[in-house]
């Protein structure tokens, strides 16, 4: 049910992005499977109940998943050193590439089988243009971890990007130099839940409102004029690590920004303050195509009803 206008309060939202894991896939003859394993630098993924090998510098693609990976691990990684150099592509293009020599020391708090990192690079200098640029996901294997063993591995990252955008000054907030790395580790297909699933969470954030922004435009251009009530984009479930005292059921009442972002959560009954934390966290993340009143994008509030 959709409410349109205000009249019942919700709670204006001050929470960073939600916390959730994602769903490494790697394209295979125009199709997306989930990556389940890495043979050093390559994804393995599982076709026709076989495991194939792809190719290197497979297009991978991440995106959102349903839970966690039962066990934790800490990650330190440290860059070592960093080299660039001119390149040309196969159509003769300049380009520019730098190899980063990075090392991690990964730790798990039980038993994981064949774990492997995925190392996303943001290009900050493309980045500053103000568009989206496309991020670099490289994969490296790891192998069994034993728990509470230390696993050191060593590699290098390496990256690339048009030469337009050499000199270009990287944006504010970086560590210095033009690229930021971020780190996820995954077994059997799954992530697991590190010490630095927080510092990714932005990143993920970021890429979802992009697509978002560029969805709201194509959205307005097809209405315009119209009338269309609110419609999902994107819909993150909670997480709650326990379900112990919840109510059968609650009752969410999300304020939707003419931007398609939850700017407001209620909810009715409230459950107790971690529970309510976690349900506001991930219903504050759920992006929409906004409602549209004569063309125009306006706020709305939209009902959802949560069993558990």
């Amino acid at each position: 049910m959709l409410l349109v206008g205000l009249g019942l309060g919700s709670r204006a939202l001050a929470l960073g992005p939600p916390l959730h894991p994602t769903l490494l896939s790697a394209e295979h003859q125009n199709a997306m499977h989930p990556v389940v394993d890495a043979a050093k630098d390559r994804a393995v993924v599982s076709i026709a109940g076989g495991l194939k090998t792809l190719p290197a510098l497979a297009p991978l693609q991440v995106a959102r998943a349903a839970r966690y990976h039962p066990v934790r691990a800490q990650l330190d990684p440290q860059v070592i050193e960093r080299t660039r150099y001119g390149l040309a592509d196969l159509s003769m293009q300049q380009i520019q590439a730098q190899d980063i020599k990075v090392s991690v020391e990964v730790t798990a708090e039980a038993d994981v089988p064949d774990a492997y990192l995925l190392v996303i690079c943001e290009d900050l200098l493309a980045s500053a243009t103000g568009k989206p640029g496309m991020p670099t996901l490289r994969l490296q294997k790891i192998g069994a971890l034993r728990a509470e063993e230390t696993e050191y591995v060593e590699f290098t990252v390496r990256t690339t990007r048009p030469q337009r955008f050499s000199g270009r000054a990287p944006a504010p907030g970086g560590d210095g130099s033009d690229q930021r790395l971020y780190w996820q580790l995954f077994s059997e297909g799954i992530e697991l839940k590190t010490n630095l699933s927080g510092e990714v969470a932005p990143f993920h954030r970021r890429r979802e409102e992009q697509a978002l922004a560029l969805a709201v435009a194509a959205w307005l251009r097809e209405n315009a004029g119209g009338d269309r009530a609110a419609q999902p984009f994107l819909q993150i479930p909670p997480l709650l690590e326990e379900k112990e005292g919840l109510p059968a059921s609650v009752l969410a009442t999300l304020t939707v920004a003419p931007n398609g972002m939850v700017s407001g959560v209620s909810l009715d009954p409230s459950p107790a303050a971690e529970t309510r934390a976690a349900l506001e966290s991930a219903l504050g993340g759920w992006l929409f195509l906004p409602a549209v009143k004569s063309g125009r994008a306006v706020e709305t509030r939209i009902r959802v009803p949560l069993k558990f």
